[in-house]
């Protein structure tokens, strides 16, 4: 069994996402980890840009210090969360460059691993964005704990904002193209479920007793009727019937004269 155009289409756009995503996490992933690893960076604050990259080093990068109480994701556990993501994309990637160019019989077994896989990164996502969302909320917590004055506690709110949101939205991929993925996980193991092994018939039994294979995908032949004979009935004939004379010389014979 093939795939249809339409799978054929779907397929496609489901392993090119698979590969484009692949990549751009596995880049991001693989610079946090190289980040983290090196010596702390002098970071310039010559503009907004300069700026969010110091909030993102020091939330997230730096030193493993939390920079507000009870925060989940400090650098330590950032750190172990982006080779997770850079584990799981590089497999990612593998699966959908198999999917999309196989086109024999073996597209079933990839269809359904790339479905389960992008299921499993689907997921790790929206735990990853439910971590951080409970982040944002600490950190604003913390900001309305030890700032009193307006002006320090909007300015620390932006930080939060600043530093958290953007994350967020990164790993929560724009939302929308978690949900893409979550539809085209759904529609690819849908599609992989339409390749089952063809259902051998039973064999048909001969009213002799013999076992015959009877070819696939041919409907069973009638089963033949048994053949009865039927002779016809014996004709009415009249046979002469010869009584023997009675032997009187017998000695016990009643008819002994």
């Amino acid at each position: 069994m093939s795939l249809n155009d339409i799978e054929n289409w779907v397929k496609k756009i489901a392993c090119s996402l698979g590969i484009l995503q692949g990549l751009a996490y596995a880049i991001l992933a693989l610079i946090c980890i190289i980040v983290y690893n090196d010596t702390p960076p002098n970071l310039p604050e010559n503009s907004y840009m300069d700026m969010l990259n110091a909030f993102w080093y020091t939330f997230y990068l730096g030193p493993n210090l939390r920079s507000f109480e009870d925060q989940t994701l400090y650098p330590r556990v950032f750190a172990g969360f982006a080779w997770v993501y850079l584990i799981l994309h590089i497999i990612w990637i593998g699966v959908s460059v198999f999917a999309l160019r196989e086109q024999n019989t073996q597209v079933q077994k990839y269809l359904k691993l790339w479905s389960y896989i992008t299921f499993v990164i689907s997921l790790w996502d929206f735990l990853v964005v439910i971590i951080f969302g409970s982040d944002y909320g600490k950190c604003l917590s913390y900001v309305d704990k030890y700032f009193w004055i307006p002006t320090e506690k909007i300015a620390n709110q932006l930080i939060c904002a600043n530093a958290v949101l953007p994350v967020l939205v990164i790993a929560a991929r724009g939302f929308v193209l978690w949900v893409v993925n979550v539809i085209l996980a759904a529609a690819t193991l849908n599609m992989s479920r339409r390749f089952k092994t063809p259902v051998q018939p039973p064999a048909y039994v001969s009213p002799i007793g013999f076992h015959i294979q009877h070819p696939v995908g041919q409907p069973l032949p009638d089963r033949p009727q048994p053949v009865t004979c039927s002779l016809p009935p014996p004709p009415n004939s009249q046979y002469p019937v010869q009584i023997p004379e009675p032997d009187y010389d017998w000695p016990s014979s009643p008819f002994r004269k």
